[in-house]
C-alpha cells in the first residue's frame, strides 16, 4: 500500500483541519461499554484513531493519511490493528468511499455542529431564549413613578 501524498492540494482539501470543534467530547461509559471487550492494544489504537480522525473536519480520512498520522507502515502491529478495528464484525471503524470513519464520531460531530449552530443564533440574539413568556408591553401613560 503507497503512502498518500500530504502535499497534495486535493489531499489537502478533502482534509480540513477541524478548527471549529477543537475539543473532543467523550462519554467515557459509553465508550468502554463501546469498546470493553477489546484487548488493550486494539483500544490504544483505536482511541488513537479517533483522536487523529477529529483533528479534520467531518472526521473522515483516507486510510494512508490516517496510517501516517498513527506512523504505521503496512504490516506492522498498528496497521494490523487498524485492519482489525475495520472488520465489519467489530462495528468500530468504517473503510468508505476511500475514507475511514467511526459512525459515532460521525454523530457526534454532527450534534456538536448542531449545538454550536442554536448558540451561535441564541449568541445574535442576545443569548439563550427564557423560555417564560415575556409580560405585554403597556403602551400609552407610564405608570406613576413614587
Amino acid at each position: 500500500m503507497g503512502f498518500l501524498d500530504l502535499d497534495n492540494e486535493k489531499t489537502m482539501n478533502q482534509m480540513k483541519t477541524n478548527l471549529r470543534m477543537p475539543r473532543m467530547f467523550l462519554h467515557w461509559a459509553e465508550h468502554e461499554a463501546r469498546i470493553g471487550w477489546l484487548p488493550p492494544n486494539l483500544r490504544g489504537v483505536f482511541d488513537m484513531a479517533r483522536a487523529a480522525l477529529w483533528q479534520v473536519e467531518g472526521e473522515r480520512m483516507p486510510l494512508d493519511a490516517l496510517m501516517r498520522r498513527l506512523k504505521a507502515t503496512p504490516g506492522t502491529e498498528i496497521a494490523q490493528a487498524l485492519d482489525a478495528l475495520m472488520e465489519p464484525s467489530a462495528g468500530l471503524l468504517v473503510a468508505e468511499g476511500g475514507l475511514v470513519f467511526d459512525l459515532v464520531q460521525v454523530s457526534e460531530w454532527a450534534d456538536c455542529v448542531r449545538k454550536a449552530d442554536i448558540n451561535r443564533e441564541n449568541g445574535k440574539k442576545g443569548g439563550r431564549p427564557s423560555g417564560r413568556p415575556q409580560p405585554p408591553t403597556v403602551t400609552g401613560n407610564p405608570p406613576p413613578q413614587f
